[in-house]
Order: C-alpha cells, then sequence, then structure tokens
C-alpha cells in the first residue's frame, strides 16, 4: 500500500488557528497514513492508537473516555502526522497527549491546543511521572518536548514554546551498570544451575514436543549466541539450510 505523506509548511499570512485548521484538515484529509480508509471519527484506531483519557483501559472504554472534543482532532492530526514521517513502534505520541489533556482539564476551561503554555507542559510532565513507570515517563517527557517545538514552528499556537525542556530525565539502565548493587540485581534475573542443566538435558535428549523442541532449541542458539537472540520470533518457516563444506560433506546450518 503507498502511504501519501505531505509535510505541513504554515502560511505566513494566516493565523495560528487558521494554521492549525489547516493542518487538521491535512491530515484529516489528505494523509492516508493508516489506511486511506481510516475512520478519523472512530475512537480507536485499529493496530495504531485509543484517543482515550489517561489511565483509561485499553480495553472496554467507553465513549466518555474519549479525549476532550476540543483536542481530540488536533491529537488524532498529530499522531497521523508524526506517525506517518517518524514511525515507531512505542508510539509515544499517545501518551503525551494523554497527559497534556490531563494538564489542560486540571488546569484550564479548555482543552484546546491552542491554549498551550509553559505551565500546562510543566504539568504535563508532573502527571508523566505519577502515572508511568520511569522510562516510560521519559519517553513521554521527550515527546511532550518534541510536541511544544512541532507546534510552535508551525505555527499552530500563538505562543513560542520551541524553548521548552523536558524536566524528566532518564532513568539509569541497571542491566549495563557495573558495581556490587549492579550485578546482585543481574543476577537476580539469571537462572540457576539447575535450570541452565535441565534445559541442556532436554535438548540432548532430541525432544518430540514442539513446545519442548522450540524452548530447547532456543535455548541452545542463545547460549551459543545471545546476540541472535532478536532473530527468535523473525525467523522465515525454512531458516535451516543444508551446505557442503570443502570436503563435500553435508552440513545443516542456521
Amino acid at each position: 500500500m503507498t502511504v501519501n505523506l505531505i509535510h505541513f509548511s504554515p502560511t505566513a499570512n494566516l493565523t495560528a488557528s487558521e494554521n492549525l485548521a489547516e493542518f487538521i484538515r491535512m491530515c484529516k484529509e489528505d494523509l492516508t497514513v493508516f489506511s486511506a480508509d481510516l475512520d478519523w471519527e472512530a475512537t480507536a484506531w485499529p493496530k495504531a492508537a485509543n484517543f482515550t483519557k489517561l489511565g483509561v483501559s485499553a480495553r472496554g472504554f467507553t465513549e466518555s473516555d474519549r479525549l476532550d472534543d476540543s483536542l481530540i482532532d488536533f491529537a488524532k492530526a498529530y499522531f497521523r502526522y508524526q506517525q506517518g514521517h517518524h514511525p515507531t513502534g512505542t508510539k509515544n505520541e499517545s501518551k503525551a497527549l494523554r497527559v497534556l489533556e490531563a494538564a489542560f482539564v486540571k488546569t484550564t476551561e479548555s482543552a484546546s491546543i491552542s491554549g498551550l503554555n509553559f505551565a500546562i507542559l510543566d504539568e504535563a510532565a508532573v502527571l508523566a511521572r505519577d502515572h508511568y513507570v520511569p522510562m516510560a515517563a521519559y519517553q513521554c517527557g521527550r515527546e511532550l518536548q518534541r510536541l511544544a517545538r512541532f507546534v510552535s514552528e508551525k505555527n499552530l499556537i500563538q505562543s513560542d514554546l520551541s524553548m521548552w525542556k523536558t524536566p524528566i530525565k532518564k532513568p539509569s539502565d541497571i542491566t549495563i551498570q557495573t558495581g556490587s548493587k549492579a550485578k546482585s540485581i543481574q543476577a537476580k534475573k539469571l537462572p540457576g544451575q539447575d535450570a541452565l542443566e535441565a534445559l541442556a538435558e532436554i535438548f540432548a535428549n532430541d525432544p518430540t514436543d514442539p513446545k519442548d523442541i522450540f524452548t530447547s532449541s532456543t535455548f541452545a542458539m542463545t547460549m551459543c549466541a545471545p546476540v541472535r537472540i532478536s532473530e527468535i520470533l523473525d525467523l522465515p518457516a525454512d531458516y535451516e539450510i543444508e551446505e557442503l563444506d570443502s570436503k563435500g560433506v553435508v552440513l545443516s546450518c542456521i
């Protein structure tokens, strides 16, 4: 499927509200990201995002759980535009839009993006810290910063918020740190010697159950080459091949 991508350029002689209206129209009518037949009015876009309030479950939500009416069209436009130009698996735009709406509702009477200011961005960052785990909060903060710069540079709001910086620092990754504390935490995540020997024994005994074959084979391959763990669920069906060595002996390999 061909995706129609268009870069939005604000018009100098238009007001911020007029540029905002045109940005939303363009994303709604001209972009084809997530399908040309995308149901714009739907609260949930299949395999893309749910435009629901902060804290609402991804399943079983109601129409009252939708983002505020004054924000939702911008939220959809921004999400579609950014995922079209910079697609990601984490889709952090959703996190940022939810905390932003919650900050608007908490501090003002309207959640329109036109009213975005430094105080609302600061409150959104506080909500991100309170609601998300540290790494997700950090990602949310970075997306808030990107959103603030985007709406400022594209002249979608009257204020210039391009200098706002997220106050949420990247959490330390204990999995790559050194020292006794880090090693202790890392060691707790490792299987014991008995478990390792049990898996090795299962593999050596040539199991017949598909689950045992998959588990023990995965274990054997990643023990030999740990960096190949990302291949496990991405391997094609016929991943085992046979080749002849220099002596004409058939070798099986992955």
